[in-house]
């Protein structure tokens, strides 16, 4: 269940504006359900979240924090699966319940646990290149979809980028990574619960320009989001240079459509000592005349691409 925020005037165009960018998503998870289970049990369910993606019980037995025969972890895990806090396939791969594994993952966080079990899975569970091939593959989207996910939270921003790379190369006909596999992995619209956990560089340098992105060729409304990266904008420190360098586009796009001419994002020098440029029609002018000329009828220009 979506619990939709307000919506505002924020674009150009004269379309009424579908609702907002974040959304905060009605809870499925039951605590005091969870905490009525065993302590290993609760303890399993965790690393089965991180791990995200399905595994069959002989693997998983193998991983240090489970480090159980195979024989004896078989029917815990049938049983949790039958009582829906994991979902099994036909060939017995099991994995955290979709509706719980966000919380989890979030509360493994909140208790200080998650960095040390996501380096074991990363470690444990990376992706091998096949005989004669140079190139690593994952076995699975999911397990593609694990890496960036861990990575993420992990606030491994340089490595985020080529992993990235790679995983849409291998995964870009799936529809989980369609239009990107943030959406599949934070929610579309963005669930407002990963916005505490989703580490401030990550969230400027990877995962807000992809929402906001895709909201501009949707004509859908971001402005919600875009209050959020426009704060996180101004304490961003030395990874400014970074966001200016690959995202300029994107931060013009949203203070040219908000007609938001006055803001300091717009007057400060980049971060490289070049000059800021926007493209309107066909010529390229420095954004700040835009508030000399705002006041024409008619706008034709580009968006950045």
């Amino acid at each position: 269940m979506l619990i939709a925020e307000s919506t505002d005037s924020w674009y150009i165009s004269t379309a009424v504006p579908p609702a907002q960018y974040i959304y905060k998503y009605s809870p499925m998870f039951d605590e005091q359900k969870f905490l009525q289970l065993p302590e290993a049990n609760q303890q399993l369910l965790e690393f089965m979240s991180i791990i995200y993606a399905p595994i069959a019980a002989t693997p998983l037995s193998k991983l240090p924090p489970v480090a159980t025969d195979p024989k004896v972890l078989r029917p815990v895990l049938a049983e949790m699966a039958e009582d829906g806090w994991l979902t099994v396939s036909t060939n017995n791969y099991f994995a955290c319940n979709p509706d719980i594994r966000d919380e989890l993952t979030r509360r493994s966080i909140r208790e200080g646990r998650f960095a040390g079990l996501a380096k074991i899975v990363l470690d444990a569970l990376a992706p091998e290149a096949p005989k004669g091939w140079y190139q690593k593959r994952w076995p699975t989207v999911e397990a593609a979809l694990r890496d960036l996910r861990l990575n993420a939270l992990l606030g491994e921003t340089h490595k985020l980028a080529s992993l990235l790379s790679e995983a849409e190369q291998q995964c870009s006909n799936s529809p989980k990574f369609q239009p990107h596999p943030w959406f599949t992995l934070w929610g579309h619209p963005l669930d407002e619960a990963w916005l505490d956990y989703l580490p401030e560089p990550v969230f400027l340098q990877m995962v807000a320009p992809a929402y906001l992105r895709q909201a501009d060729w949707k004509m859908e409304n971001a402005s919600n989001l875009w209050e959020r990266y426009n704060a996180l904008l101004r304490t961003a420190g030395s990874g400014m240079s970074t966001v200016w360098a690959n995202f300029s586009g994107i931060i013009y796009w949203q203070l040219f459509q908000r007609h938001q001419w006055d803001s300091d994002l717009a007057a400060m020098p980049p971060g490289d000592g070049g000059v800021r440029r926007w493209n309107i029609g066909i010529c390229s002018a420095p954004f700040a005349p835009c508030r000399r000329v705002s006041g024409t009828k008619a706008w034709h220009f580009t968006k950045p691409g």
